[in-house]
């Protein structure tokens, strides 16, 4: 993977927070550059392969990893950028994509979760901000979003089975691309506490207990 994309992230398969995931460079022929966060920014680097693989040993130890290709997210002031959406069923089943956050991290952290100091911006506010990086029209660019997420949420659900909700991670690159990164089948609710109104947030933890209504006809009764 290293080969191929230069740059990768590893993580653990079952974790939360931005526990347990490594961004690793290939800096160049035979030097490595590797950091993650636990509680604070660990940043390391190395000429020995075998010295960056016992070290990543350590840090996961037994369980089980998924890697992945590194995004080129975009960035402001070698602050890496994601969004986090937080997509739920309503109490006719509906799907509806409650909000829809931007998360800029720390300086050069490998991670956009809040638990690691980032900031969180609603949509509308880092598009004002910050549209100049992505070169789109607001509108058009939320209407492709919405679409992009509600591709995501059925096809998880046609392998998985239904869900009440689930919070989406997703990038934007620097041509405007769309990318997948994770979803989250029990989201916290942190990021939209930070970048939304209070009816908003009050919808997010009503909308679940509608969806488990409807889904025991307890509406009907």
């Amino acid at each position: 993977m290293l080969q191929r994309y230069r740059k990768v992230y590893l993580k653990a398969r079952i974790s939360s927070q931005g526990k347990k995931v490594v961004k690793i460079e290939q800096l160049k022929k035979k030097i490595f550059r590797y950091s993650y966060f636990d509680k604070k920014l660990f940043s390391h680097e190395t000429d020995s392969l075998e010295y960056l693989i016992n070290d990543l040993q350590t840090l996961f130890k037994k369980n089980p990893l998924i890697i992945q290709r590194a995004i080129n997210l975009i960035k402001v002031r070698d602050k890496i950028s994601d969004l986090r959406a937080t997509v739920q069923r309503n109490g006719k089943g509906e799907l509806e994509i409650v909000s829809i956050a931007f998360r800029l991290s720390d300086k050069y952290s490998p991670i956009t979760s809040t638990r690691a100091k980032s900031t969180v911006y609603s949509f509308n506010d880092f598009m004002k901000e910050y549209n100049y990086l992505i070169k789109k029209n607001k509108d058009t660019f939320k209407k492709e979003i919405e679409h992009f997420l509600k591709r995501l949420y059925t096809a998880i659900e046609q392998e998985y089975g239904f869900f009440g909700e689930i919070g989406i991670d997703f990038g934007v690159d620097r041509k405007g691309k769309l990318w997948f990164i994770e979803p989250n089948a029990k989201p916290a609710k942190d990021t939209l506490h930070l970048s939304q109104d209070k009816e908003t947030i009050r919808k997010a933890f009503l909308l679940p207990l509608e969806y488990a209504k409807y889904i025991t006809g307890f509406n009907q009764k």
